[in-house]
């Protein structure tokens, strides 16, 4: 374990910026068993290098617009932005899956997702609405397997002892339900392996 680095595109979040994301938040409210995972989690990991993520910053990430920061996106881009958004996921259904187990290791704590198909195949929607407004070289970074990041390290240490602690929590995890996609404008502290957002814009997904 060693302290993370928030990423832009494919290098290291530059001081003072802001960037626009795609974000699938995570309600506590309207997931109350994995709340309850969450908060023995937090417990296994309360005296871990780890900046845990607060309730109302739980997330699973889509995507990243990485050619411009937010700054310079101004009103009429980002409506389209979401506009394009909304027309993307029309009639994508509310993911339901499982969150869990969760996993310590090199960048802090992480809880699993399962099944990554439909996330995927959210993000690669994504993806394409993103370039059909800001072309091809607006999404520079590597978006990684559905996951929801639990803690950000923010010190070298053995991850192994906290894997061990995470493990005695119940391993089969919880159920998972996501039921929108919101466009954010995300900051974050890199030495205290914090980030926090704004909503910029919140496309519901589909109920049957």
């Amino acid at each position: 374990m060693k302290p993370y680095t928030f990423m832009y595109g494919a290098v290291p979040w530059p001081a003072d910026i802001t960037t626009l994301q795609l974000y699938a938040p995570v309600c506590l409210e309207e997931n109350p068993e994995l709340a309850v995972l969450i908060g023995q989690w937090r417990q296994a990991l309360a005296d871990a290098p780890i900046r845990l993520v607060e309730d109302r910053w739980l997330h699973v990430t889509l995507e990243m617009i990485s050619d411009a920061p937010a700054g310079d996106i101004d009103a009429g881009e980002r409506a389209a932005l979401a506009e394009a958004v909304r027309e993307a996921l029309s009639g994508t259904p509310v993911y339901e899956g499982r969150a869990g187990s969760a996993l310590a290791y090199e960048s802090g704590a992480l809880i699993d997702i399962s099944p990554a198909a439909p996330l995927v195949a959210v993000h690669q929607a994504l993806r394409q609405a993103v370039h059909a407004v800001r072309g091809p070289d607006s999404t520079g970074y590597r978006v990684p397997k559905p996951h929801l990041s639990l803690g950000y390290a923010t010190a070298e240490a053995d991850s192994d002892p906290w894997q061990r602690a995470l493990r005695r929590v119940d391993p089969n995890g919880a159920p998972l339900r996501l039921t929108q996609v919101d466009l954010v404008e995300v900051g974050v502290d890199q030495t205290a392996g914090q980030l926090w957002w704004d909503q910029v814009a919140s496309v519901p997904l589909h109920v049957d």
